[in-house]
């Protein structure tokens, strides 16, 4: 599977212990403790963007404010949002191992839920695909500069 960049990463090592225990206890994280966690990933994409290496996360930035922060730090970035059924991600989520986010989370996770609107760069992909599908259709979504070609 092709990616840009260095490996993909997730918003994991940007959520303090706290917030994990947090959501393990099923109490969903608000506006006020995201905000550090959101501009910490913000950064990240920066440092990556001003390298030339790109990046590429792994994040629910469900809202769209919560977007408007990663943007305020790197304006070019671009958000893939993954589309599923409720059935589908409660499913992928009760066959997780070793994450901390509980089934329980899912229906706030939902209804916080802010999807894409046309003036932000981005695209919606099924999330029903498999990883490698759903992979190589964003390279193909995913602005490239003017003078890359695609392979």
């Amino acid at each position: 599977m092709p990616h840009c960049g260095p490996s993909p990463a997730s918003e994991d090592p940007w959520c303090t212990r706290s917030r994990r225990r947090w959501w393990c206890a099923g109490v969903p994280l608000d506006d006020t403790d995201r905000r550090p966690w959101l501009e910490s990933i913000g950064r990240w994409l920066y440092e990556c963007n001003a390298t030339g290496s790109g990046g590429v996360i792994a994040c629910s930035a469900l809202k769209r404010r919560y977007r408007d922060t990663l943007r305020a730090a790197c304006p070019n970035v671009y958000f893939l949002h993954l589309t599923a059924s409720h059935d589908l991600l409660a499913q992928r989520i009760s066959r997780r191992t070793g994450h901390f986010m509980p089934e329980s989370l899912l229906d706030s996770q939902l209804a916080a839920l802010e999807p894409l609107t046309p003036d932000e760069p981005g695209a919606s992909l099924d999330a029903g695909p498999t990883p490698g599908a759903i992979a190589d259709t964003a390279m193909d979504l995913l602005p490239r500069p003017a003078n890359e070609d695609r392979e």
